[in-house]
């Protein structure tokens, strides 16, 4: 679900009070990364930064394992389609593949509970945690990976000690996710940021969403405060994601095949269906049902439906499933399918034969 909000803004004198006077306090300590080390197959980067004028610092330690598994074995673009039936433009970004994905949420999860204390406010979390991502510096892909456009999970973000606009909101997305607070992400051409609940923030710009104020959060730099949203922002259009964790599920490819058959004799057919679960998340409970429809002078007339069970995809898993069916084959005829599952949202597409031949 997502939606089109303009930002309002609550006690908008006091907001740009604080704005003003954050911006001629100077900076917090900045951050940095000591130098790694690696050890039991693990990588380890310990961060100092600076809090409402304290000074502090956590450390992680990341398996190289997991870390070589997403910069080897994953997709790293927000907005990833069915290439089957066509790119969809229209399809909303997929950032919950990345903040919510489950290999690294174990580390994230170490992180966050090293960022808060059982004493601190909900306020205070959430301030730790957006000062410590805002600590990190920032960087374009193309210095920092050599390409145009490389999202990074939050795990590699981490271990880069640095990122963009996208990298480095997904991981605070990420980091309060596993703190249980109530946030979505903000999106805008060439732009990410986060909003967060919270009922003791008093001042500063947010967006109304399900009957609730999320306040704007920049993460890109040090000294934006809960609620200031950069000027060159402030009057563009944000789409509102909030959390999900359903898979999205990528058809790559679709074949079909059939044995020659004497007239009004069902043939031996084979469906091979290639899908990507691009996560977060296993898609389980799936299944599809293929539909062969006789086309007739416009007409539509079912030729019959064959339903089949597909096993669990985990996260990051392609593969291609080969099913098989009898069925009776006219000359004009389209073969539909709907892809559905417990956990994924269901899909529909199809193939067309024309002249005894699918494309």
């Amino acid at each position: 679900m997502r939606k089109n909000l303009f930002l309002k803004s609550k006690r908008p004198l006091l907001w740009l009070m604080l704005m003003v006077m954050s911006m001629a306090s100077g900076a917090s300590a900045a951050s940095m990364i000591l130098p790694s080390s690696t050890e039991n197959d693990s990588l380890s980067r310990v961060f100092n930064w600076g809090c409402e004028g304290e000074k502090r610092t956590c450390s992680v330690h990341i398996d190289d394992s997991i870390l070589a598994y997403y910069r080897n074995d994953r997709d790293h673009l927000a907005y990833q389609y069915s290439s089957f039936n066509g790119d969809d433009k229209n399809a909303p970004a997929n950032y919950y593949s990345f903040v919510l994905s489950d290999p690294g949420r174990a580390t994230v999860r170490d992180l966050a509970q090293q960022l808060v204390s059982d004493t601190m406010t909900q306020a205070e979390r959430i301030l730790s945690a957006l000062t410590f991502v805002q600590a990190l510096p920032y960087s374009k892909d193309r210095n920092s990976k050599g390409v145009e456009e490389y999202v990074r999970y939050p795990l590699e973000t981490l271990a880069d000690g640095t990122g963009d606009c996208e990298d480095k909101s997904m991981l605070l997305a990420a980091l309060f996710a596993e703190l249980d607070l109530d946030y979505v992400l903000l999106a805008i051409p060439d732009h990410l940021a986060v909003g967060v609940c919270c009922d003791s923030i008093e001042a500063g710009q947010y967006f109304a969403f399900g009957g609730k104020q999320y306040y704007y959060l920049e993460t890109t730099n040090r000294n934006w405060k809960i609620g200031q949203i950069p000027k060159e922002h402030q009057k563009q259009r944000f789409e509102i994601y909030p959390p999900s964790a359903t898979p999205t599920l990528i058809v790559k490819g679709v074949w079909f095949e059939s044995a020659p058959a004497l007239p009004l004799q069902k043939a031996d057919c084979t469906l091979k269906v290639e899908l990507f679960n691009s996560g977060p998340c296993v898609a389980a409970g799936l299944s599809l049902e293929a539909l062969m429809v006789k086309l007739d002078y416009g007409r539509e007339e079912g030729v019959g439906a064959f339903p089949f069970l597909l096993e669990d995809l985990q996260e990051g898993e392609d593969r291609t499933f080969e099913l098989h069916f009898k069925s009776l084959i006219p000359q004009q005829v389209v073969l539909r399918m709907r892809l559905s599952g417990t956990t994924v949202d269901p899909q529909q597409f199809e193939l067309k034969m024309t002249k005894r031949r699918f494309h």
